[in-house]
């Protein structure tokens, strides 16, 4: 992938997860008893990423065991939030490609030790037999 096409990649899914929350909070209120996930709803049961949105809205009111509890990965969201646009920021204002970099970088260190990423897939496989287990 080129340098400018994983910018733009990058800053679209930024304003998305920005605008997904935004949707879910003013739409839903912020509530955090309401699911949109669309593979829920087509197939019954939660996606491995189910839960993530509401997670995210529960660590913004502080409540960190309770989305925790709920999905893991709105940790992960979290921090992908608010490090993407501070990232994208740096590296359009100093000019350096750092973010692609480091993408880059990371690419190939998956590629060459395929435990780790055998080991992500695990523990999403795990993540997604809890979400079902506990009826999320």
């Amino acid at each position: 992938m080129r340098q400018r096409q994983f910018y733009i990649i990058a800053l679209c899914i930024t304003l998305l997860g920005y605008l997904w929350i935004a949707f879910h909070f003013f739409y839903h209120g912020g509530s955090a008893d309401v699911t949109l996930c669309l593979f829920k709803r087509l197939s019954g049961y939660p996606c491995p990423a189910c839960g993530g949105t509401r997670s995210l809205l529960l660590l913004s009111e502080g409540q960190w065991l309770s989305a925790a509890g709920l999905n893991p990965l709105g940790y992960l969201l979290a921090i992908g939030l608010i490090l993407l646009p501070v990232w994208l920021l740096f590296d359009l204002l100093a000019k350096r490609p750092s973010m692609f970099l480091f993408s880059e970088k990371m690419n190939t260190f998956m590629r060459s030790h395929k435990w780790f990423t055998f080991t992500f897939i695990i523990l999403i496989i795990i993540n997604w037999i809890w979400n079902i287990k506990k009826g999320l």
